[in-house]
Parts: structure tokens; sequence; C-alpha cells
């Protein structure tokens, strides 16, 4: 369309086009081509110099990096207009009359043999980057785009036809009567071209050993090619009209316009060398054999003032690490569980099966958290939290485990004794990473900030315990002795930073504790995980409410000093850069870890001018504090610098990552000569006691005296009773004990008692009633019929029969309530009374309900149900459902079914699995419900309450011998014929297993199971029955 022309097809009015237009399409106005962007007309066998032709290839190289950097193949790689004209300049389809062979300056192989040669390599080099981008590593349209606008990238064209061309064009430029400068740059760009097709189709798990010299000729070509740089074509020359950048309105594509301007010539080369040193190091990388050392280097990556990797080297580096099942190409699954717990307990994998005999869960976490430093930052935060609860359910596993473990030895009784501390040293790093990177990307408000300082101080306690609990277990001469030295003077400069910086930053503190709540909880909702509830308490946890003391208490502490903090911070760092032991696990990346030392140590001394004491504190003007997020062009870090001072790096300071201390935990033990360096004790820590005083950090390995009273301070320490943190296996944790240096050392213990949970009532009834489903008597009736002539485990081993045997009626209410295992009455003296409960140690009450399961936790729940009965309700069994459910353990099923069996009330229905799972499959509820819960409430609605208390037993023993969870005994079911919808019948033809659907019109629909000729026979044989086990009873506490 012309400017000023209008075109009103039938049916679409100008109303209608004014209505589009308010829309704001962006690409409404893709078509239209103003004055100043029209073009000449393109003709791709213009005649070229050979100057000409090395430009374009330049640029295309420039097109190529530009599509890397996260621009669109339409925006960049596009953009060349021989890419649209391959069949244009094929030499088998030109006529001659087209040949233009008689000027000798620009002859037609310059297009039809070299330029159309470097097009197909450049086209199949983005095809084999496209194919590793989309695997998944990396994601589109975040860290890429992969739209190709219908634009062929030569997918189906082998890389070796296409390495021929390169090979044939680069024949004939060097055999051609052309200017031996212009043969030479030809050449460079040709086999500049080759270098990287080779290098981006290389299976680096089978040719690693083909990388670095690929790598190597490619530098050199590149330093030849940038030595001699080439000049623009004159605005007249056809190599001018090469490049259209308003291409995409010609092109199928769903992204918006937007002219992307070319990189100049030398932040092309810039890129490209950029690219080159990332498979360098990826080669580098690929050499080590250790976990520690991999993630070092991808963390430092992160943190350091680096430009980021693009998208297709973080890919590859993450499908070189595990790809295929395997780890860095040849080696198996196991090799990470082994690399695992050697650095962190200094153990080999031999001697870990021998105490342990399995732990591969382990694995499943660790590809991804390694994967996770090449994720781009918002993505890896997203995942790092995800991450957090996965290692505490692998703490929960390895501390059930550790349970079971018989130790052979002392040293087998420690490491035993550490395995769960291993998946939480992990766990404390991700939280670590998280808390940081909330500043690197800018996301905490003013007054979140002190908060989050905070939280990463009492993380970093957290994990210093952990390391100490370690220590025992790992041998003096372990070859990671150093990396513990490293990580403990880390940690230990980053919690004096940490500190520091929440009383500084104390004066955001403006908002109201409730508005500051609820960010609270949005900011930490990641921390808060309904997943944590069926596990062990995870610490530390984020508490705005012990904030608010902590923070109250630190700024009334006249010994404290942000200044001092900074200062001994700086003094630690500069001696970590300076010591001969800084290499640890870091390996090739040393030299980076003392720079980042350096650096860090650098922000500590400018932060020096921070208040000297609390009282400065009061009047230091937050102003002074400046949060840029541009001082590192690569990170974005939050970075601080106070007025008239250099700018301090708080985030890239703060790393957790970079020095690994998750898989260096496996470092030895200090001698008892080695000097420990003193980190700030301040309410900000998880140890709890009643007065917060400064302290220098002790180790049971380690005493440090910090005047001439210590000796006499550690003898009162020794009589007095001290402050502890166990976990919930006191009898095997190990007691983490507070010591203080004051002078009178602090002996009252504080107990922290949990918030107080109001408990929810039990709902009772619908507010619309469900409607009763056809047939649901017959059905019923059946099933009762069934139950009769099929014994089932639940009719000898169910809470109706645990009270037979008691002759005490409360214990016979006792019996009825728990459920319990037969041998458990044996077990506590003949007699299930509370009394006889409470006097019963836990390893009798575990030997006797070991066959049921969740029998751990059930052995807790029973020695905290039997205190609670004798303290709040007189040693017998309460007769509300919700005084049962606040009971430990107990839930809405447990609590109707005692009501019923105790007490003979009938005030609900109890619904387990079994009434669950087969109500649904005879289509009693409409929709299908989703949890025990909504199938209680809705048969009460509609069941006549005289059944209410035997449609429990009658569908669960039902559920144990005919309609069970897996392969359900169809053939033997009388409600096959039309009372089940669910039902399954055994072809005869077949021998299979296949389902009927009960409708009345319709096609059907066949879903065939295999079944083995045995249990075929078994199954359609109705005299055989299961016979009743104990482990399939329904028993114990919920």
């Amino acid at each position: 369309m012309e400017p000023g022309s209008v075109i009103l097809p039938e049916g679409f009015t100008l109303m209608d086009a004014m209505s589009a237009f308010e829309i704001g399409e962006p690409r409404m106005d893709s078509g239209m081509i103003l004055d100043e962007q029209r073009r000449p007309p393109f003709y791709p066998l213009a005649p070229l110099l050979p100057s000409e032709v090395c430009w374009i290839l330049d640029r295309s190289i420039a097109c190529e990096m530009e599509w890397h950097s996260g621009n669109t193949l339409s925006q960049s790689v596009y953009t060349l207009l021989y890419v649209h004209h391959l069949s244009d300049i094929n030499p088998d389809f030109i006529p001659p009359e087209y040949s233009f062979s008689g000027d000798t300056l620009r002859p037609q192989e310059l297009i039809t043999t070299v330029l159309r040669a470097a097009v197909l390599g450049l086209l199949k080099c983005c095809d084999l980057t496209w194919r590793e981008l989309s695997k998944g590593r990396v994601h589109d349209c975040e860290d890429w785009q992969g739209e190709k606008c219908e634009v062929s990238l030569l997918e189906g064209i082998n890389v070796e036809h296409i390495l021929h061309r390169l090979d044939v064009a680069w024949g004939w430029v060097h055999d051609s009567w052309l200017p031996r400068r212009d043969i030479d740059a030809l050449c460079d760009r040709i086999m500049l071209r080759k270098i990287l097709l080779q290098l981006f189709r290389l299976n680096l798990s089978e040719k690693l050993n083909d990388l670095r010299p690929l790598v190597a000729t490619g530098r050199e070509i590149l330093r030849r090619i940038r030595a001699s740089m080439l000049a623009a074509p004159v605005p007249n020359s056809p190599a001018s009209l090469a490049f259209d950048p308003y291409i995409t309105r010609r092109l199928h594509n769903f992204m918006p316009i937007r002219i992307c301007d070319l990189p100049d010539q030398k932040h092309t080369w810039d890129a490209l060398e950029n690219l080159f040193n990332g498979w360098e190091e990826l080669s580098h990388r690929l050499d080590i054999r250790c976990l520690s050392a991999w993630e070092i280097g991808g963390s430092l990556h992160i943190w350091a003032n680096r430009k980021p990797h693009v998208a297709f080297l973080r890919s590859l580096t993450q499908s070189a690490f595990f790809d295929k099942q395997t780890i860095l190409g040849n080696l198996p699954t196991t090799w990470l569980v082994e690399r695992f717990f050697y650095e962190t307990l200094g153990i080999d994998y031999a001697t870990f099966l021998h105490i342990t005999q399995s732990c591969a869960a382990s694995a499943a976490l660790i590809v991804p958290h390694i994967r996770s430093c090449w994720y781009n930052p918002p993505r890896r935060r997203r995942y790092l939290m995800k991450s957090i609860v996965q290692w505490h359910s692998l703490f929960d596993a390895l501390l059930n485990l550790t349970e079971e473990l018989v130790p052979y030895d002392m040293q087998s009784s420690d490491i035993i004794a550490s395995l769960p501390s291993v998946p939480t040293l992990w766990r404390l790093s991700a939280t670590r990473e998280v808390i940081l990177s909330g500043f690197q990307q800018e996301l905490y408000a003013p007054e979140e900030r002190p908060i989050a300082y905070w939280y990463l101080a009492r993380t970093i306690e957290a994990h210093l315990s952990c390391i100490d609990e370690l220590l025992p277990c790992i041998g003096r001469d372990s070859p990671v002795a150093d990396e513990l030295a490293v990580q403990f003077k880390f940690l230990t400069a980053l919690q004096y930073m940490s500190t520091a910086m929440c009383a500084i930053t104390s004066s955001y503190l403006t908002s109201s504790w409730t508005r500051m709540s609820l960010n609270f909880l949005r900011r930490y909702k990641w921390a808060f995980s309904p997943e944590y509830d069926d596990l062990t308490p995870a610490e530390p946890m984020p508490d705005l409410f012990t904030f608010r003391n902590h923070i109250q208490q630190l700024l009334q502490d006249e010994d404290f000093s942000p200044s001092s903090s900074f200062r001994t911070a700086r003094d630690i760092l500069l001696e970590l850069a300076g010591s001969d032991k800084c290499e640890g696990w870091a390996g090739r990346w040393t030299s980076d870890r003392r720079q980042f030392f350096r650096t860090l140590a650098a922000a500590s001394e400018r932060l020096i001018a921070a208040p000297a004491s609390v009282r400065d504190i009061t009047t230091f003007r937050i102003n002074d504090l400046e949060w840029d997020p541009n001082i590192l062009r690569s990170s974005r870090a939050c970075s601080i610098s106070i007025s008239h001072h250099h700018p301090v790096y708080l985030s890239d300071v703060s790393n957790s990552d970079v020095f690994n201390e998750k898989e260096c935990l496996c470092i030895s033990g200090l001698d008892s000569t080695s000097k420990r360096v003193p980190r700030v004790r301040y309410p900000l820590r998880i140890r709890r006691y009643s007065q917060f005083r400064f302290a220098l950090r002790r180790s049971k390995r380690l005493k440090v005296s910090s005047d001439a009273d210590a000796s006499s301070s550690i003898k009162e320490e020794e009589s007095a009773p001290s402050t502890t943190l166990k976990t919930k296996r006191q009898s095997k944790a190990r007691a983490v004990t507070i010591e203080s240096l004051a002078s009178t050392p602090t002996t009252a213990k504080v107990k922290r008692i949990p918030s107080p949970r109001k408990a929810k009532p039990i709902p009772t009834a619908l507010d619309v009633p469900h409607p009763a489903p056809a047939r649901w008597c017959e059905a019923y009736d059946a099933i009762r019929e069934m139950r009769a002539r099929t014994p089932a485990p639940v009719d000898t081993m169910g809470c109706e029969q645990a009270q037979l045997k008691e002759k005490d009626p409360k214990a016979s209410s006792i019996a009825a309530y728990m459920q319990m295992h037969p041998k458990l009455r044996e077990a506590v003296g003949g007699c299930l009374s509370v009394d006889a409960v409470l006097r019963a140690n836990d390893d009798t009450i575990s030997d006797a309900i070991c066959k049921v399961g969740f029998w751990r936790r059930k052995t807790q729940y029973i020695k905290q149900t039997a205190q609670r009965l004798r303290d709040d309700f007189g040693s017998d069994v309460p007769k509300t459902v919700d005084e049962l459910c606040s009971l430990p353990g107990v839930g809405p099923k447990m609590a109707f079914l005692a009501l019923q069996v105790a007490w003979k009330l009938n005030v609900g229905i109890g619904v387990d699995v079994h009434v669950h799972r087969i109500t649904n499959r005879l289509g009693w509820h409409t929709p299908p419900t989703k949890t025990p819960e909504q199938t209680r409430l809705n048969l009460q609605s509609w069941l006549p309450i005289e059944l209410h208390p035997e449609i429990n037993l009658l569908l669960v023993g039902f559920g144990q011998t005919i309609c069970t969870p897996v392969r359900p005994r169809c053939d033997v079911c009388d409600l096959s014929a039309g009372l089940c919808p669910s039902a399954r019948e055994i072809s005869k033809s077949t021998g299979k297993r296949v389902l009927a659907l009960a409708r009345k019109s319709g096609p059907k629909v066949e879903i065939a199971l295999e079944l083995d000729e045995d249990s075929a026979t078994a199954s359609t044989d109705p005299a055989i029955s299961e016979k009743p086990s104990e482990d399939t009873a329904t028993s114990g506490v919920e």
C-alpha cells in the first residue's frame, strides 16, 4: 500500500478498522513501508568484489552472535538476504545468460561457490545450536528465541555435505587468480566457518580430545582476521543491500517487529572470542572429576564481575555434566553418590555402602543442583527455592536410616551419626543462595533488607554448627582439610558483615509490624511449604517475631560495633586471599577465588566508615547507603556504598556457593593447635539462650581463650547447665553446647514454646446434601454378602477386636483408640493402659509395632498421646471428635472409629483409603471426590445413619480381599454384573484384563492390562482367597 491509500473490504467498515487500532496490536503496521525505509531491489547474483564478500561474511557472524545474545532469528540471521535466495545462487540452477564470468575482479564463483557455502555453514551452525538449546536445559523466550518463522535451517542436510562445500570453496579460492591478500582473507573466513561448524556438531562425550585443537585453530584464524579489519562498502555497493533489518515484515512470525542494530565488528569478534573461551573452559571442566570444583567454578562465574555465558554454552555445559544417564560422558550415576559422600565425609564409596547399603536418592538432587549454576538468575532462584525442601526430605530419610544401622566400630558410629548433616549442609547453602539472590535481583524493599540480613546470619550460624558436627568423623589427614579452613573463615567473615548490615539497615523498619508480616509471608513463602508438615522441623526458619526481639536486643548491646565487625571481616578475607592453602577444591579457579576474596575485603574496607557503636546507628543517615544495582554490569548485584566512598558489592561478597561448603564438608578436622577465627554471636543465631552476649565460637574439639580467665570460665561451664539444640531423635543426635565468654556464664535454659495453633472444627455436614446414587442399596447388599463368605485381615485385627482382651474399661477404650498390633499388649505387660504405655521405653514399643507402616512416627505418637491422655483426660479416651483430633497423629477417620468402638457413639463415618477408593469406583460421588474428608461428608449426607458404624469395616475388608488398589479381582466380584461402572473382566481369548464401561450408548473402550497365566488362573478361581496377614491389617495411630 502507498501512504495515504485506504482499502475498504466488504463487511469491514472504518469503525472496525478504528477498533482494531484501539487494541494496540504491535504488528498492525508491520506491512507499511515508510519513505526512509524504502530500499533498492536486491539481486542475489549482483557481482561482488572479494573485499565485499569478506565484509558480508564478517557481518553474517555478527548476525549469528546477535542471535546467541538473545535476539530472534528474524532480527539477526534472517536479515542476511542470501539466506532466502540460496536456490537463486545455486550454480546448478543458474541459466547461462546470467553468467558474468568475464569480470575477472568479480568472478561469479565468489557468490555461487564461496558465499553460498558460507551461508550454508551459517544456517547449519544455527540448526545445531537450535537442537542443543531445545533440549530444555535453557528456556525458550527466556534465555533464547527459537522461532524459525518457517524458514529452513537445513535440518535435513548432513553436516558432512556442508563441510565438503566449504572445502570446495576453500580450494577454489586457494587456486584462483585473485590477489594474494584477497585469497588469504577469504580462506581465513571459510576456515573460520568450518571450525565453528565442527565445534557446534562436536560430541563432547566421544571426541573431547578434538575440542581444544579446534578452539586453538579458531583463535589463531580469528587473530589474523582481527589484524586486518575491513572497511564498510561504499553506499552504492551491492554488498550494502545484502542485509535488510525490516525482513521481519515478510516472514511468518509471532513476535512484534523490533529493529535490532547489529554490533560493530570489534564487538562481534569479542563475542566470538568469548564463545571460544567458553568452549575452552568447558574442555578443562570436563577433565575434573570433582563435584565441588564444578560448583565452585559455576558459582564464581555467577557472582564475579564477568559477562555471563550465552545460552548455548550454558546448555552445553549442563549436557556435558549429565546426559543420557551418564555423568561427564562415561561415568555412571553411582559416581555422584560416591563423590557426594567422599567430598562431605571423607570416606570412600565401599566403606559407605558397607555401613549404609543405600542412599542413591542424593543423585537425583545433585544433578539439577550442579546444572542450576548455568541457569539464568531468576530461574536459578526458583529452582533453589524448590530444592530446599527436597534436601530436607533427604535429611529426614537419612535420619530414619541412621536408626536402623548398627555400627561395627567407632569410626562407622561417627559416620552414621553424621549422615543426616550432609543434606542439611546443601540445604543451608541453597537457603543462603536464595537470600542473596534477592539482593542481586533487586527483590527486597528497603524494609525487607534488615530481615534478609538477619536470616542470612542465622543460616550461616546453622551451617557452621553442621560443620562442627561433621568434624569428629573426618580424618585428620583428609585431603580436604584446607577446604574446611577456607569454608570456615569465609562463613565467619560473611556472618560479621551480615550482622553489621542488619543493624545498620534497621532504620528502614518504619512500617507497622502488621504490614511487614504480610510482606514477610509473601517473600519467604518457600520456607513455609506444606511439605514440611510431615518432616522433622527445619532449622533455622524465618520468624518475624523472633526477628523483632533479636533486633531490639542487638540495638541495645553497647558492646556491638558495626565498624569493628567490618574491620574483622576485612582482616579474615585478606588472610584468606594471601593464604597458601586457598585452593581447596577450587583447582584451576583458585585465582578467581583469591580475586573474589580481595573484592570482598575491599567492600569491608569501605564499610568500616559505618557507625562505630549502636548509639551512632540512631544518628546515622540511612540515605548515605546507596543501593546501586548497575555497579556490576554482569551480575547486577545489589551494591552498597557509603557517601564519598567507593561502591561495595555486598551481594557478590556474600556468595554462598563460591566455596561450596556443602560438598567440601569432607574436610578433615583441625588439629589442637589450629587457630580458630572468632565470629559474631548475636541474637541472629539459632542457638537459644537467655542473654545474648558477644562470644567467640567454640568447637567441641577446639577451645579458644580470649583472656586470662578463660580456663576458669570453662570450668564453670562444665558444672553449669547449658542450652542444647537437638533434633527429634534426641537419643541419636549430638547436642550442640552453647558457651559464653561472659564472666558469669549463662545457666538458665530457655525452652522454645511453639506458637499455639487454633484447632479447626471438624465439619459434620454439607451445606447442600449429596443425592443418593442409583442402585446403591443393591451394591451395598452385594458387598455384604461377599464379605460374609470372604474373611479379611481387618476382621481379626481391626480396632473392634483390639479391646476384646481388656478387662479394665479404660484400658478397653485405650486399646480401641490405638488399634495396636497384638504384640504391643504383651510388650507393655499384658494391659494397654496409659500408665503401662508411659512406663515402656521407645524401643519396646517400636519392636512391637515395627510391622505396621510409619512405625517410628507412631512410636512417638503413642508416647505423646499417652502423656496427653493422662494429663488432660484422666487417662481415658475423649468423647468428642474435636478433642480426639487434638491428640498427636489423630485425624477424623480415627476419631469417628474410636467414638463408635470405645463409646458406642455414632457421630460420623470413618473414611480411610479403602472407603474412599471403593465408593469412587462405584460412582457414588458426583463429581468424584479427591480427599477422604469429601467422601465422608458426601456419604453422611445420604447414607442411612444406622449404616454409619458398619460401612468402614465392610468396605475395608472388601478392599483388602476383592476390590484391591492394584489389579482388583473383578472376575470374582458380584458387582461386575452392572452395579460397578469401573468393573473389569478377564478376556477368555487373550487372558488379559479389560475394562468394560457400563454405558447405555456409545462405543466401548478396552484397556488391556497384561496378566501372567498363573495370576489369571488364580484370580478366576473363586475358591481361592487371600490369607489374612498382620502386615495388611489397618492398624496404628494416624
